[in-house]
C-alpha cells in the first residue's frame, strides 16, 4: 500500500505558484508536466502530437498560455479543448511554438519584430523603445509583447529552450483584414460603408493594413442603418468619413502605443493622412490608449470609444474593434 501511495504521488502534478521556478535541469516537456498551471497547454500538446516536436535537444521557445490565460478565452478544462477540431487545435497550439531560444534580451527594442512559428506563420515580438518619449519605466527591460499580448512571466529557462508565459492564448491569423470583417456580423454596417466609399477592395491586398472597426451598435447609436449607409451619396461626403478608420501601411497592436511612446514626431497616419497617437504623446491629448479610449487629435469624437475586439491578427494586418464613431456623417459634408 505504501508503494502504491508513493507511485500515485509521483504522478500527481503540483501547482507551482511561480512558474519561474523552472530550472536548467528541466526540459520543456518535463517543465510543463510538473507544473499544474500549464496543464491545459501540456494536454493540448500531447493531444496534437506536438509534444514530440519539442522533446529532443533542439531549442524551442514556447509561448505558453497558463490555465488562467486559457480561462480568459473560456477554455477551463481538457473537455473544452476536446470540443475543438484536432486539425485546428494543432495549428493553433503550433502557433505558440517558435524555433530557437528567444529570450526578452534577444528581441530588438522596437515593435513588431517578425518570428516564424513551427507552423510557418509569422508572430510579432515587441519591446519598449528607449528614449525621451518612452513613458514605461518599471521593469522596462523585462517587458515583452507578442501579437499585442503581454508576457506575464518572461524567460523561464530550461535545458532545451525558453518558456514565455502569456496573458492569454494567441489568436490564429486569418486570411486578410477583409476576410475577418466579412466573417464577423458585428461589423456588417461598417463593411457596407467601406464598400460604398470605395475602401473595401484594398483590405484583401498585401498590406499591411490596420482597421479600427466600429461595430454595428456604434452606427445604431446615431440611428444609422445598413440601408442609410448604402444610400449615402459619396459626392456629398468626404471619404475621410470612413477612411479615418483605415491605417496603411501599418500593423498596429494596442501595445504598440505604449511600447513606442509616441511623441510629436512619431505618429501613425490613416490613408488620408489623418494621424493618431497615444496618451503617451508629449502633449497628452487624444490618441490610442492602452487600455482605454480611441481619439483622433484635432478631430474629437462624439463619444469616447473603447476597445471591443483587440488584436485580431490577419495575414495582411490587424483589426481593432471599437464601440463608437469618430465622425458622424454631418461632420463630413463637403
Amino acid at each position: 500500500m505504501i508503494l502504491i501511495g508513493l507511485a500515485a504521488a509521483s504522478c500527481t502534478k503540483t501547482e507551482v505558484i511561480s512558474p519561474s521556478l523552472g530550472t536548467i535541469h528541466q526540459t520543456l516537456v518535463s517543465n510543463l508536466e510538473s507544473n499544474y498551471a500549464f496543464s491545459l497547454f501540456d494536454y493540448a500538446l500531447k493531444k496534437t502530437g506536438l509534444n514530440q516536436v519539442i522533446a529532443g535537444q533542439t531549442a524551442y521557445t514556447l509561448l505558453v498560455p497558463d490555465n488562467d490565460a486559457f480561462g480568459r478565452d473560456s477554455i477551463f478544462s481538457t473537455a473544452d479543448l476536446d470540443k475543438l477540431d484536432t486539425g485546428y487545435l494543432r495549428r493553433w497550439i503550433g502557433y505558440h511554438i517558435v524555433p530557437g531560444n528567444i529570450t526578452v534580451a534577444s528581441v530588438s527594442q522596437t515593435v513588431n519584430n517578425p518570428y516564424l512559428s513551427v507552423t510557418g506563420q509569422t508572430l510579432y515580438f515587441s519591446r519598449p523603445i528607449p528614449g525621451p518619449a518612452q513613458r514605461q519605466t518599471a521593469g522596462i527591460d523585462e517587458i515583452l509583447h507578442i501579437n499585442g499580448d503581454t508576457v506575464n512571466t518572461p524567460d523561464i529557462s530550461v535545458s532545451n529552450g525558453t518558456i514565455q508565459v502569456l496573458n492569454r492564448p494567441l489568436r490564429l491569423p486569418v486570411a486578410s483584414v477583409q476576410a475577418y470583417l466579412a466573417a464577423n456580423a458585428q461589423y456588417s454596417v461598417f463593411v457596407t460603408a467601406l464598400k460604398n466609399f470605395g475602401l473595401w477592395d484594398q483590405l484583401s491586398g498585401p498590406g499591411p493594413v490596420t482597421v479600427f472597426a466600429p461595430d454595428n451598435n456604434s452606427f445604431a447609436y446615431y440611428h444609422i442603418t445598413p440601408d442609410s449607409v448604402a444610400r449615402m451619396d459619396t459626392n456629398t461626403y468626404y471619404v475621410n468619413l470612413f477612411s479615418v478608420y483605415v491605417s496603411t501601411p501599418s500593423r498596429i497592436f494596442i501595445t504598440d502605443f505604449p511600447d513606442i511612446g509616441v511623441g510629436n514626431f512619431q505618429s501613425y497616419y490613416t490613408i488620408n493622412n489623418v494621424y493618431s497617437w497615444s496618451l503617451y504623446s508629449n502633449n497628452g491629448t487624444g490618441g490610442l490608449v492602452d487600455p482605454g479610449n480611441f481619439y483622433i487629435p484635432g478631430i474629437g469624437s462624439p463619444e469616447p470609444t473603447t476597445w471591443t475586439d483587440e488584436n485580431a491578427i490577419t495575414l495582411n494586418g490587424v483589426v481593432q474593434g471599437i464601440d463608437g464613431l469618430l465622425w458622424v456623417p454631418g461632420q463630413q459634408i463637403k
